[in-house]
């Protein structure tokens, strides 16, 4: 139907490069781990993996008839667009600083041992914030078109659209996560057991940054964007002064750093809020936020008194499974996301045809 070939289209391109290189890495690390390949083979599969991924997406634009390759320099701005260029380069800089900034102070505060058993651990919590990726690649060129147009009412639309999507999706991916901690840590070896409260506070902390929804892009994409870079050297000051005094100061170890990492993120999703607020006067929460939040506590409550089999594996997919079971439907039924249903309706369209 015409229906599921626009989806497809659609999707396509985001499953391949949010997911595609993922699954790849894994198996060419798989391929890696029981011995099939050494290692200077991995390294030379690994980065062909960038190559395929890059070939696949031109070869699908090109199959959709999406690719239109132009090429003037009038009417630019030279100015606008280099001081535009700087800011988002030393932003994004202080962004991939901040995120290696608790593993590189858990080295030189504590020991090497300690960064891989928080690695592991901030990666499982981390996992929740992939499908915010999606949502903000989608999104940025309706931003920047809105903006374009000073359509700030289109652009709370979609502030608000992507705060309750991103706090669907997450908030279901936590409860997944966070009902089978336990069964996760008894697949890794025992010395990786101490990262359990690293999950819970990245997750959390993760949690509330999709549920602010598209702030960044949103301040980025304005004539704000200067503000991004100030308030990511904020948010650099700020993790290492919480890291030292966390991790030194009160000997809390990698559950200090966590939480260290968990109050940065928060403040500094809290602080691009105020700011949207104060220049534009929009905000991304609504009464849904408010029934998200209870649907998810009370599935939280439900399935986590629910007895289990005693078997890692089969707990679970049985309490995953059993998520979607009831979170769906009522996500569903309440209306909670217009997206969200638009995409249930796909499927059930799909299946009937």
């Amino acid at each position: 139907t015409s229906i599921s070939r626009s989806f497809l289209q659609a999707t396509t391109p985001i499953f391949i490069n949010e997911v595609f290189l993922k699954l790849y890495s894994l198996v060419v690390l798989l391929l890696h781990w029981f011995l099939y390949i050494d290692f200077t083979a991995f390294l030379q599969l690994y980065i062909l993996g960038y190559v395929l991924k890059f070939i696949i997406l031109f070869l699908i634009q090109v199959f959709n008839r999406q690719l239109m390759i132009s090429f003037s320099l009038n009417n630019m701005n030279f100015n606008k667009i280099i001081s535009f260029g700087l800011y988002v380069l030393f932003s994004g800089a202080s962004i991939i600083l901040v995120a290696r900034l608790d593993m590189i102070m858990i080295g030189s505060l504590l020991d090497l041992e300690q960064v891989a058993f928080y690695s592991v651990a901030f990666f499982i919590g981390n996992a929740i914030k992939v499908p915010g990726k999606s949502i903000a690649s989608i999104s940025i060129p309706l931003l920047a078109k809105a903006w374009e147009n000073k359509d700030i009412k289109g652009i709370h639309m979609l502030y608000k659209k992507s705060s309750i999507t991103q706090l669907i999706i997450a908030g279901v991916l936590f409860l997944c996560i966070w009902l089978n901690i336990d069964e996760v840590f008894q697949l890794l070896p025992d010395k990786f057991q101490g990262g359990k409260w690293v999950v819970l506070f990245i997750g959390l902390s993760q949690l509330f940054n999709m549920a602010t929804g598209l702030n960044g892009a949103i301040i980025v994409n304005t004539s704000y964007f200067k503000y991004d870079l100030y308030v990511n050297i904020f948010l650099v000051i700020i993790t290492v002064t919480t890291n030292y005094f966390f991790i030194k100061v009160f000997q809390l170890g990698i559950n200090g750093a966590a939480m260290a990492t968990a109050l940065s993120i928060f403040l500094y999703n809290l602080i691009k809020l105020i700011i949207i607020k104060i220049k534009m006067d929009i905000q991304p929460f609504s009464y849904k936020t408010f029934y998200t939040i209870l649907v998810l506590s009370l599935i939280f409550l439900v399935v986590g008194i629910i007895p289990v089999f005693n078997m890692p594996l089969v707990d679970i997919v049985f309490r995953s499974i059993l998520i979607f079971i009831l979170f769906v439907p009522i996500v569903y039924k309440l209306k909670l996301s217009e997206d969200i249903n638009k995409l249930i309706n796909v499927f059930i369209n799909f299946f009937k045809t």
